[in-house]
């Protein structure tokens, strides 16, 4: 596959299932994913193009609430409205506007109806029709797909437990922010898409969580692709993990679904701005159905205003892709 990296200048409502377990075990065992065709050996067959593309951004907003305190969330920032400025939702806006993504997969929002109130409120004409989102019982950091497209199923895994094998310890917590929605930009082509937004830190038990995390991830879409094997994925968000990591070979490589990195060239310092260290935390991952309609080039940083801008309103940067509306 040819090298990705480039800047751009500028630049889902249905049936929601929630997954719920009983016992100390998420899901299935994950399979070995076994010998995988490399990214030239998938689009080595790829047909010519007949649409035009549509775009994919993936975002963490940081601490993106609405301004009304929501009273079975218990928390100084959501209650008092968040600490983004007017200043700060117009630079938002404005960014949004620019890069214009088809379908937004957004991370640290406060809910689809807080999103779809912002872009009502500050981009009226935005098209984002369809929203895919299930909030935490008692938090305020969701994760939100918005989308232009109609949306068919949407699966949450929030109720899922885990069990850690560091710590020992069973929780559900950090699942509100594994969530899939069928996305479908034509009545013959759609795609299943993950919104994430795994545990943070950088601890032995923080892996572990991000590990556990990631089977569920695979179980997921193994799932999905199993009911049908041309079916397209995508795996995308802020997964917490660097490209370097046992986390990020255990979701990519080591799944029953092989996924396939659009960001690879874009591994680089400095990121996070709390870090300068970290490297990109920031993924857009898919399988090798949907590499077939990748526009070469395309996934990249999105620099729809100053860095200056950008990083102040949110510790993370915007990353876009752009695929064609067809099975090639």
């Amino acid at each position: 596959m040819k090298r990705l990296g480039h800047i751009f200048g500028i630049l889902l409502a249905g049936a929601v299932t929630i997954a719920c377990t009983t016992g100390t075990s998420p899901l299935a065992p994950v399979s070995p994913a076994g010998a995988q065709p490399t990214a030239a050996e998938v689009t080595s067959e790829t047909r010519t193009p007949t649409r035009e593309p549509f775009r994919v951004l993936t975002w963490n907003m940081e601490h993106f609430v609405d301004p009304y305190d929501d009273p079975y969330v218990d928390n100084m920032i959501e209650d008092a409205g968040g600490w983004k400025s007017e200043e700060d939702h117009l630079l938002i806006a404005k960014a949004l506007k620019l890069m214009n993504a088809d379908v937004m997969a957004l991370q640290e929002v406060e809910s689809d109806r807080q999103v779809k109130l912002f872009l009502d409120t500050y981009w009226p004409d935005h098209g984002y029709k369809y929203y895919a989102g299930v909030s935490d019982i008692e938090w305020y950091q969701n994760v939100v797909i918005a989308s232009r497209f109609p949306i068919g199923e949407i699966v949450s895994l929030r109720e899922v437990e885990m069990v850690n094998p560091v710590s020992g310890a069973t929780e559900n917590k950090y699942n509100n922010r594994l969530l899939f929605a069928e996305i479908k930009p034509r009545e013959d082509y759609s795609f299943f898409m993950a919104c994430l937004h795994l545990k943070a830190g950088r601890s032995d038990v923080d892996i572990a969580w991000r590990t556990l995390q990631g089977d569920l991830v695979q179980e997921t879409v193994a799932r999905r692709k199993a009911w049908d094997p041309n079916m397209n994925i995508m795996v995308t968000g802020d997964m917490n993990f660097m490209f370097n990591t046992s986390e990020y070979d255990n979701l990519v490589n080591q799944g029953p679904v092989k996924l396939y990195d659009l960001l690879e060239d874009w591994n680089i310092e400095p990121v996070v701005r709390d870090n300068p260290r970290n490297s990109r935390i920031d993924h857009i991952f898919v399988n090798g159905n949907m590499l077939r309609e990748y526009v070469e080039e395309s996934a990249g940083l999105a620099q729809p205003l100053s860095f200056h801008d950008l990083v102040r309103v949110s510790d993370h940067f915007p990353y876009v892709a752009s695929f064609y509306p067809e099975d090639l």
